[in-house]
């Protein structure tokens, strides 16, 4: 499953740009706010680009969602399968309940959409009240969301934290996180809108 994650389809013939970027974003070295900067463009969808408020980000757009979801896989399911091939383990307990941790992670694709969806009310939006504005209301400026991710220690460009967090999640979400879903999970042979 992670060999199809960073190309663009089942073909393997071309690189996903994006899902590599984030990958490098999280992974290498660097100055958080320039990785903060970087992760605010691959956010933008197409048409917040081109259009005159070009710095700034929709609460709930597809884009800043999937990125979200794509941080999350590679941050926790990427890194778990890198890890469960190298069967590392001291312990047949510690190897069950990385096995167990990993089900969570995969068994429902909608884990992690609703983890993104988290993400974006929790960290990115949370001072905006959800009665008296709709999700295509809330806007972040670039200096806004870099004071976001300043509050919450850079949680989305640093894994280990990430990794937590979305563990935290699937374990308070135990009984839904165990409901297999009918879709793949995230990004394994699909394309993503924005990756050319």
């Amino acid at each position: 499953m992670v060999q199809d994650f960073f190309f663009t389809d089942n073909t393997r013939t071309k690189y996903d740009l994006n899902k590599i970027t984030l990958f490098n974003i999280l992974y290498c070295g660097g100055r958080d706010e320039d990785k903060a900067c970087f992760l605010f463009k691959l956010m933008q969808s197409s048409e917040q680009k081109k259009s005159p408020n070009k710095q700034m980000l929709m609460s709930q757009s597809s884009k800043l969602l999937q990125v979200l979801e794509y941080l999350t896989f590679i941050a926790c399911i990427v890194v778990g399968e890198i890890l469960a091939s190298e069967k590392s383990f001291s312990h047949d307990y510690e190897e069950f309940q990385f096995s167990h941790l990993m089900t969570l992670y995969q068994t429902n694709a909608y884990i992690l959409k609703e983890f993104a969806l988290f993400l974006d009310s929790t960290y990115l939006f949370s001072f905006f009240n959800p009665k008296n504005n709709s999700p295509s209301k809330r806007m972040l400026t670039k200096r806004d969301f870099m004071a976001r991710l300043t509050e919450c220690n850079y949680l989305l460009i640093k894994p280990n934290d990430l990794r937590k967090r979305f563990t935290d999640f699937v374990l308070m979400n135990q009984s839904r996180a165990l409901l297999p879903s009918r879709t793949t999970l995230l990004g394994c042979g699909r394309s993503s809108p924005e990756s050319h």
